[in-house]
């Protein structure tokens, strides 16, 4: 019977396989970012949250199921409301007791990062650079150039 036999599949090298994992990783992360779109990201979630007068943003983990809340902005864009939970950011000072302190709010999602909302890491305007909690160096203020790396005209 030739349904016995084992197929062979076609041969594929390491390369081929690891970009193939790639590429369902970027589709996965981008039905995630769907999903979150609609029914809002689940508890537990990592994100950042921007305050109100600070050029930085805080790290925070989403506290509800999804979405708590759709309410009409006067723009006529609804915002999307998700109780979150952030804390001090990774850079500041301060008493040991309060680097465990977080406080509860809640607060709009907006992918660009405007004062008083939440986004997740992804759609960080600061992009993984100064200011984002998720940084690989997370610090704050920028860091300035080093003298002896800049070149005398």
């Amino acid at each position: 019977m030739p349904d016995d036999k084992p197929t062979e599949g076609p041969s594929r090298s390491r390369r081929e396989v690891e970009e193939e994992n790639a590429n369902l990783r970027a589709e996965l992360d981008a039905l995630r970012t769907k999903v979150a779109e609609d029914q809002g990201p689940p508890v537990g979630t990592e994100v950042c949250y921007q305050r109100a007068g600070e050029g930085f943003c805080r790290p925070a983990r989403v506290a509800s199921d999804g979405f708590t809340e759709l309410l009409k902005h006067p723009t006529g864009i609804p915002q999307r409301h998700a109780l979150i939970e952030y804390g001090e950011a990774p850079w500041s000072g301060g008493a040991s007791e309060l680097k465990d302190h977080t406080f509860q709010v809640d607060r709009p999602w907006d992918p660009l990062g405007k004062p008083e909302t939440w986004h997740v890491p992804s759609h960080c305007p600061r992009d993984g650079q100064a200011g984002c909690p998720y940084a690989k160096d997370a610090h704050w203020p920028p860091k300035p150039p080093r003298l002896d790396s800049v070149e005398a005209p």
